[in-house]
């Protein structure tokens, strides 16, 4: 049964994984028509505040999807430890 649970709890880390990538490349996207449109305009404020988020006060912006993708990686490294901790508990 914990290998069955272990092995369920990793395929959906996996489709987590997927669905964050899908949302990352989608924000790409919809920033870049939006950086696009903008030059069309007599302000473009999003590029200005892109410009202001990586300069960030000497830290780098991180993404959301860059340290939303480490939650899925956790979960993937419990379930695989399920099993090994079954294992003892049983010996």
């Amino acid at each position: 049964m914990g290998i069955f649970i272990a092995v369920i709890g990793v395929l959906i880390s996996i489709i987590w994984l997927s669905v964050i990538k899908s949302h990352r490349d989608m924000n790409t996207l919809k920033f870049k028509i939006i950086h696009d449109l903008e030059s069309y305009l007599p302000v473009p404020l999003f590029k200005y505040e892109w410009e202001i988020a990586e300069q960030g006060r000497g830290k780098p912006y991180k993404l959301i999807t860059e340290i939303e993708r480490w939650i899925p990686i956790l979960f993937v490294a419990i379930h695989l430890s399920i099993p090994t901790i079954m294992f003892i508990m049983h010996n």
